[in-house]
């Protein structure tokens, strides 16, 4: 069986402001750049975790709804909140 997304909102740049991408629990994100780009999840009170986004690649990111993505590089990292189908 084929995985899908469906698009909760409108993609835009993930940085070094922290976001939630509207309280999603699955975020798209899509390094547009050459470069390798470190992304960090944080909750209220820490960092949970981080990992490396490989240049011209993509990662689906499961998460609490409170909890935010920031990007080490301020434009070539895009988002947008998603679902998954099955």
């Amino acid at each position: 069986m084929a995985e899908t997304i469906s698009i909760k909102g409108t993609e835009g740049v993930c940085n070094a402001t922290a976001n939630s991408f509207g309280g999603a629990r699955v975020v798209r994100l899509v390094n547009t750049g050459t470069t390798p780009v470190l992304i960090t999840q944080a909750n209220a009170t820490v960092n949970t975790g981080t990992f490396t986004l490989l240049a011209n690649s993509v990662a689906i990111i499961v998460k609490a709804g409170t909890d935010t993505l920031v990007s080490a590089n301020n434009s070539t990292i895009l988002a947008v909140a998603t679902g998954y189908s099955y």
